[in-house]
């Protein structure tokens, strides 16, 4: 969905640090946003909260490591070290997951699914505001 709205998409990259695991999509809209590394659960999942800011935290510390070596490259700022990484958690309409990601300074974008012609779509809003982020046409 994200890449055929022209967003640029890394996904499913190895974390390769005391986490392990792998991140669900790492996205960017465009040159001039920021990167989002997204967390993706099915229902309304406040522990994703936790789990993202592991991840974030990997990642920081994989490109101050590796920097251009690192498996996100992208995200090396020079001497600066790593780009601003924003958090999002993408699941199931809820109140759990909202609370905790505001606490953490995450955005939660909720999902539904919709029919149009006989097909099966889906759409991402903003918890909060309610803006459309994407669809499927």
């Amino acid at each position: 969905m994200f890449a055929s709205e022209g967003w640029w998409v890394n996904y499913e990259l190895p974390i390769s640090d005391k986490m392990g695991g792998r991140i669900d999509f790492l996205v960017k809209r465009d040159r001039d946003d920021d990167w989002r590394l997204i967390e993706v659960k099915l229902r309304d999942n406040p522990d994703a909260v936790m789990q993202l800011r592991g991840y974030i935290q990997a990642i920081r510390r994989d490109v101050r490591k590796h920097r251009e070596e690192s498996l996100f490259w992208l995200l090396w700022n020079g001497r600066n070290g790593c780009k601003k990484i924003k958090g999002v958690i993408v699941c199931g309409p809820g109140d759990h997951t909202v609370r905790e990601a505001r606490k953490a300074g995450y955005d939660v974008w909720t999902y539904k699914y919709k029919v149009k012609d006989s097909q099966l779509g889906i759409e991402v809003f903003d918890a909060k505001s309610k803006r459309l982020i994407l669809e499927t046409k």
